[in-house]
């Protein structure tokens, strides 16, 4: 049997967790998935009864028919390549909208009727569906996905990091050239363990165990390893000089190449500074040292996941 005091400290426990989901940045999101959605539907003036006399929105209330109104709105349309016509989102930007509701829904103790997720999932199918018809017409969003660096960008980012010198530049810095060097996503380059290196004779290698094609790694696509060579004229490029500088200041005791690592504890690698110290985990971690460190950038509380310098 708990006694009392080992209750209470559960219950402060749960509160805690529940209060740190609650300001995480995914609950953040979910909440202006459905402002929009419930902006959009009171823009109608059709659906009034979406919100009671207090202010407060009647989950109950939302149906099929209204969201499907809202993904289908010319708002969430967005100009095809070669501009014959308007193209829909991809499925999955719209299935987003649907994650935040049921979200809200559930921390409101109302789980969606089965009626509700059955329709919502049928028309996001056919939402599928007519993606996959628009790419067999050659219909493509003009935009996709983040704009890439632009090399002069890139390449004078790099030579700041190394000419600082912090521990963690030298962490961000490993992790952007490798990146840059496989032409790969940030987020594959993080899974990389140091079994998926090998050395060759004027190179090394590098092989991704799974990818988004192989689930399983047993495919030639996964085990097909990639040549890595130094850049002897570059040193903030050269990713031999590079990973050496990070081997030397970071503790890499769970096998990740870069998730996970701490930096060894000394004056001489950290230059005193304290956030050197931090676990390095994954692209999110990586984003904010760069926006807050390095472009030293703020957020904009009146906008969430909007940035601003101190002079705006």
């Amino acid at each position: 049997m708990q006694t009392e005091e080992e209750k209470r400290l559960g219950e402060e426990k749960l509160h805690a967790l529940k209060q740190r989901k609650k300001n995480s940045p995914y609950a953040k999101q979910n909440v202006r998935y459905v402002n929009a959605m419930w902006s959009f539907l009171s823009s109608t003036g059709k659906y009034p009864e979406l919100v009671d006399d207090n202010g407060e929105r009647r989950y109950d209330l939302f149906t099929v028919e209204m969201f499907e109104e809202f993904t289908t709105s010319p708002k969430l349309r967005k100009k095809s390549l070669n501009g014959s016509e308007d193209v829909m989102l991809k499925r999955d930007s719209y299935s987003k909208y649907k994650s935040a509701l049921f979200y809200l829904m559930r921390q409101k103790n109302m789980e969606p009727s089965t009626k509700l997720k059955k329709g919502i999932k049928n028309h996001l199918d056919l939402i599928g569906n007519e993606n996959a018809e628009d790419a067999e017409r050659g219909l493509v969003k003009a935009t996709t996905g983040s704009p890439a660096w632009d090399l002069l960008f890139f390449k004078t980012l790099c030579r700041f990091l190394l000419k600082r010198g912090h521990a963690k530049d030298i962490w961000a810095l490993a992790i952007i050239v490798m990146t840059f060097i496989l032409i790969s996503r940030i987020n594959r380059t993080f899974k990389i363990r140091l079994e998926h290196m090998k050395w060759g004779e004027d190179f090394f290698t590098v092989y991704y165990p799974r990818s988004k094609t192989d689930s399983q790694g047993i495919g030639l696509g996964s085990k097909a390893p990639k040549h890595i060579y130094a850049n002897v004229d570059e040193p903030s490029l050269n990713i031999v000089f590079i990973l050496g500088l990070y081997l030397m200041t970071h503790d890499l005791s769970s096998g990740n190449l870069f998730s996970h690592s701490t930096t060894i504890d000394s004056d001489d690698y950290t230059d005193g500074n304290e956030e050197d110290q931090e676990n390095s985990e994954d692209t999110n971690s990586l984003m904010e040292y760069l926006r807050g460190k390095v472009f030293q950038l703020k957020k904009n509380t009146e906008n969430y996941g909007v940035f601003r310098t101190d002079s705006e």
